[in-house]
């Protein structure tokens, strides 16, 4: 991934810096400072950035769970005993997806991120 960041000229590592062509219009110029700038932020660390992964995915989790109420919800409405077993499977991604967000709310809590 970062080949292809350093290809793009988005990526520069921490001690280098990249020299602005001189025919380069200001506004690429401008979004590269602002990318450049956005990189050494404190929320563009490594721990941070897994948080944001693990948040995502747990969004993605809730979303899964929703769909697979509504596939049972229409397994039901045909008379299908399966709806029991997929409710069944919506629950358990739910209880694990909830675990994990509540580990990670309280690691959130212990070690502050954003300070």
């Amino acid at each position: 991934m970062l080949s292809a960041l350093r290809s793009r000229g988005l990526w520069h590592g921490p001690s280098r810096t990249r020299a602005v062509a001189r025919s380069e219009s200001p506004l690429p110029e401008a979004r590269r400072t602002v990318l450049l700038k956005a990189m050494n932020e404190r929320w563009a660390k490594g721990v941070v950035l897994a948080v944001y992964f693990v948040s995502d995915w747990l969004r993605l989790s809730r979303r899964k769970v929703d769909s697979i109420r509504r596939f049972a919800a229409a397994l039901e409405q045909r008379g299908d005993e399966a709806c029991h077993e997929v409710l069944a499977t919506a629950a358990h991604v739910e209880t694990i997806t909830l675990a994990i967000e509540h580990e990670l709310d309280a690691l959130l809590v212990k070690y502050r991120i954003d300070r």
